[in-house]
């Protein structure tokens, strides 16, 4: 019963770096369940307030919580999330040590075969987002043109910050949709953070040619293409 509990609760993000990961049906389901609750991206739509969050001892999140600090709290990235969410988002930021200590219980929560590393983890029920302290760090660069592998990263951790604030709205129920919305959406994240959006279509050009063809196979989608169901502008050819 209570794994089933904790189940229901957690929706985690595995989203890696170029080596990738697995994830299992489990987590899919839970992250299913708890996403129908949740709202679209609609600058219309009324703001809203967290969920009471149900802690387990075991979860993850509940483990994060506990850890919470002011310093933790990345204001830059909180901002920009809010930007790109019709909810008041938070952004967590973690050091090597207590999120080491939260992908440790992620795994085991969710009992899977392998243990998986996870980039990014998004609360549901409390509209927080939280994020390995490595991505928090390539954000601070986001306006800073690299070469090679600083680039790479770069592309990957913006995509780990939208792709999570898509599991906050009603698109982040399917990771291969989520994954392609986000990648669409990396040029509109970009200028939140403060750089040009022709600074994101970059980054977005290199996330989609040297990233997207290595991430897992529910990440990806044969639909997300040019001219593609899952193309959000199927008008313009430069995708994404």
């Amino acid at each position: 019963m209570l794994i089933s509990t904790l189940r229901l609760v957690l929706s985690l993000l595995c989203l890696m770096l170029v080596s990738g990961c697995g994830q299992d049906e489990d987590a899919s389901i839970a992250e299913s369940t708890v996403a129908r609750q949740t709202i679209e991206s609609d600058p219309g739509t009324p703001r809203q307030a967290a969920r009471p969050h149900p802690i387990a001892n075991r979860s993850p999140l509940g483990y994060l919580r506990r850890q919470q600090g002011s310093s933790a709290r990345n204001e830059p990235l909180t901002d920009a999330a809010r930007e790109l969410l019709p909810t008041d988002a938070e952004v967590w930021c973690w050091d090597k040590r207590i999120w080491s200590r939260a992908v440790q219980l992620a795994n085991r929560v969710t009992r899977r075969r392998y243990d998986v590393y996870f980039a990014g983890i998004a609360d549901l029920y409390a509209f927080e987002i939280h994020l390995d302290g490595w991505v928090c760090r390539e954000l601070e660069n986001v306006g800073r043109r690299a070469d090679g592998e600083r680039e790479l990263a770069l592309a990957d951790a913006l995509n780990v910050f939208v792709h999570e604030t898509r599991h906050l709205s009603q698109t982040g129920s399917n990771e291969a949709t989520t994954t392609c919305t986000a990648l669409q959406r990396i040029p509109a994240a970009t200028k939140a953070l403060g750089a040009s959006e022709q600074r994101g279509k970059e980054l977005a050009h290199i996330f989609w040619e040297e990233i997207y063809s290595t991430l897992p196979a529910e990440y990806r989608s044969d639909k997300c293409l040019p001219g593609g169901e899952l193309d959000e502008d199927p008008g313009d050819p430069d995708f994404p």
